[in-house]
């Protein structure tokens, strides 16, 4: 299985969210920034970063696949440290939830043909962090990445 090729597909699929797509996010990448690093402007801001690759399993269907995990963070920045941070991420977390289905087979087939299906990892809670540095707060997304062996 190609990993590169199925991450280089979810982070396409990410980025319909960024400027060049919905512009819900001013910044989108692939490659995950610490949030001292990015800029207020940048913001809000969807990085992506790779965890690894889980165990190889074998669907109800019979199909050979693996299970590769990502974090998905945004940040936001929120001058007023006296509000929550939680009324900005609410539309954040919506349109990313909705971009991933379900975790169901079969597996969709993006334009670039490579097959996944990729879900908020079941019952582990997302955490926010508040205010963490100068006003900017942190959401951290568990994804996990099903794809087939062949992708």
């Amino acid at each position: 299985m190609n990993t590169e090729n199925v991450f280089a597909a979810f982070a396409a699929l990410m980025g319909t969210l960024g400027p060049q797509g919905s512009g819900l996010f001013n910044t989108v990448e692939r490659k995950w920034q610490m949030i001292e690093d990015v800029d207020p402007s940048a913001m809000p801001y969807l990085g992506i970063k790779e965890v690894g690759i889980g165990v190889r399993d074998r669907s109800n269907d019979g199909i050979e696949t693996w299970l590769l995990k990502a974090n998905v963070i945004v940040y936001v920045n929120n001058p007023d440290t006296t509000q929550p941070s939680s009324p900005l991420f609410n539309p954040l977390f919506d349109a990313i939830s909705n971009l991933l289905p379900p975790q169901a087979f079969p597996l969709p087939e993006t334009d670039a043909g490579v097959q996944f299906n990729a879900y908020l990892k079941p019952g582990v809670d997302n955490p926010i962090f508040e205010n963490w540095i100068e006003g900017k707060s942190a959401l951290h997304l568990f994804i996990e990445i099903i794809a087939p062996d062949n992708a």
